[in-house]
């Protein structure tokens, strides 16, 4: 038994000192107070090996205002208030609004094909006509009054009279009666047969009924039907008549309507200016993190101001509007920009640190009791099979 006893003790100091051992080996997770500075990882700058994250970059806000061409006189408070507001948000303003490049005039080409036909160059003159013809259907009759669209198709009656194609020249002719049926046309500008046609024209067009155009609208468009602005009911012949809208805030509207009733309804299809998508406004702050896109809109209700926070990493918009009416505006401003931003980014789990195997002391001094455990049993077990004449065993004598 005393034997047995000597091969405990030996047994559990051996596994006290593999437990000891990791722990003390184990490197510290906190530098020594003592160490040397001779002994640090870090340098001087120009060889520095230090590992330490470099600081991030703040992040960069930019404010982007946008109106639509023809915005109201509120439009001048609207950019100084949303300025104001985000400038205290440490925004860069970018002022985005949108312009409308003016039409070009038609007058110039009415001019050259009238000298084409004047110099009796009548095949040059119809192929001017025709095109400005085009150009004059798609913008509502341009910036041509109603005399001057009335010749487009004058000029180009007689030309075609000239060129023996009288069945298309009787069809300009009226037509230019129908613009303006009280034009008296010069005999001595003009050979007899083109005075005669035209008289005829005319006096076609005269018996004809008259009708009225309704150009629906909102209350502050201009309308301008065959040249010539209108407000209310416009007096028109039946047939074909240039129509142009012209609304703030909405995209222009220029085109050809038929009347073909005594009391013609149009309605046009006007479109609203639409402030810049996402693309466009990152497009127009390049580097940006956060983007607050403050815009002037006019809608089926009136005019009415849209604030968009885009949290440009997270790639989400939040997007609040209110209806500009007696409030003050700074206050409709602010409370927009309260609403809407900034974009709260998702949260991120941050991973669990791993423990260093050397810091697990609890889990070794587990393994080790249950080892101390399982030796103790076994050597207990072994001595009480042996004989009773027996001392004590050797070690080399063990199973």
């Amino acid at each position: 038994m005393i034997q047995c006893r000597s091969v405990r003790r030996l047994v559990i100091a051996s596994l006290v000192t593999a437990l000891v051992r990791p722990a003390v080996a184990a490197p510290s997770t906190s530098p020594s107070p003592s160490t040397s500075p001779s002994t640090s990882t870090s340098t001087s700058p120009s060889t520095s090996t230090s590992t330490s994250p470099s600081p991030s970059p703040s992040p960069t806000t930019v404010a982007v205002y946008w109106q639509p061409p023809g915005a109201p006189p509120i439009s001048a408070s609207a950019r100084a208030a949303f300025a104001r507001a985000t400038a205290a948000l440490g925004a860069r303003l970018v002022d985005a609004s949108a312009t409308e490049p003016p039409a070009a005039s038609l007058l110039p080409a009415l001019e050259a094909a009238k000298a084409e036909h004047t110099a009796f160059a009548f095949a040059a003159a119809i192929v001017k006509l025709d095109a400005l013809a085009r150009l004059a259907d798609a913008q509502g009759g341009g910036d041509l009054d109603r005399r001057q669209l009335s010749e487009i198709f004058l000029y180009r009656g007689l030309s075609r009279l000239e060129t023996g194609a009288a069945e298309a020249a009787w069809d300009d002719l009226i037509r230019a009666a129908r613009l303006d049926s009280g034009r008296v046309i010069d005999p001595a500008a003009f050979p007899p047969r083109a005075v005669a046609a035209y008289r005829r024209a005319v006096t076609e067009v005269a018996a004809l009924p008259r009708a009225e155009l309704e150009v629906v609208a909102p209350a502050d468009a201009s309308i301008r039907v065959d040249g010539a602005e209108i407000a209310g009911l416009a007096p028109v012949m039946l047939g074909q008549h240039f129509v142009s809208v012209s609304v703030p805030g909405f995209e222009p509207w220029a085109g050809v309507a038929t009347v073909a009733a005594a009391r013609e309804r149009f309605t046009p299809r006007l479109r609203a200016y639409q402030p810049p998508d996402g693309d466009r406004t990152l497009g127009l702050a390049p580097g940006a993190t956060r983007l607050i896109l403050g815009a002037l809109e006019r809608s089926a209700t009136g005019w009415r101001f849209m604030v968009r926070d885009i949290a440009v990493a997270e790639g989400r918009a939040v997007s609040d509007a209110a209806t500009l009416g007696s409030a003050p505006i700074e206050g409709v401003i602010a409370r927009l920009l309260a609403r809407v931003g900034p974009v709260q980014p998702s949260p991120t789990p941050s991973p669990r640190p791993r423990a260093r195997a050397g810091s697990r002391w609890w889990v070794w001094a587990g393994l080790g009791a249950a080892a101390v455990f399982a030796v103790t049993i076994a050597v207990r077990a072994r001595s009480d099979t042996s004989s009773g004449n027996t001392v004590g065993g050797s070690i080399e004598g063990w199973p």
